[in-house]
């Protein structure tokens, strides 16, 4: 099965799936993980989640900042899960490149090139030439 986690500093992540729901129905494989909110038991949810995953499961975990204190504890917790992935510094154009994969297309090589795609389009606007268009996103 394919699986998606969000974990985030705050409530970041659960505006993203928010978010996503505008651009799919489905979205069953998708959960969050908030940390340092009042009231929520991270760990406990990290670890719930954890013993969920199976061995022919395909995971992808987005986490927002690299190497902070959530990062950390996706690669402590999941180093030893050869099915999971990790990716740092997420943001909406990234998840949605992963909404609808199939599982069997995910490789590492497959992952590199979507991140590398993604960051193509952090762009500093001012230097940016906009060409006027009636069309949607």
């Amino acid at each position: 099965m394919y699986k998606m986690l969000i974990a985030t500093h705050g409530r970041m992540c659960e505006g993203i799936l928010d978010t996503l729901k505008i651009f799919s129905n489905d979205l069953d494989h998708v959960e969050t993980i908030p940390y340092y909110v009042e009231g929520v038991d991270s760990e406990g949810m990290l670890s719930n989640y954890i013993n969920m995953i199976k061995d022919e499961d395909v995971v992808i975990v987005f986490t927002d900042v690299m190497m902070g204190s959530v990062n950390q504890a996706m690669i402590t917790n999941m180093n030893e899960k050869n099915n999971v992935h990790i990716i740092s510094g997420c943001n909406l154009p990234l998840i949605l490149e992963f909404i609808a994969c199939n599982p069997d297309s995910i490789t590492s090589e497959f992952i590199k090139e979507k991140v590398l795609d993604c960051t193509k389009s952090i762009v500093y606007m001012n230097d940016y030439e906009v060409v006027q268009n009636n069309m949607d996103e």
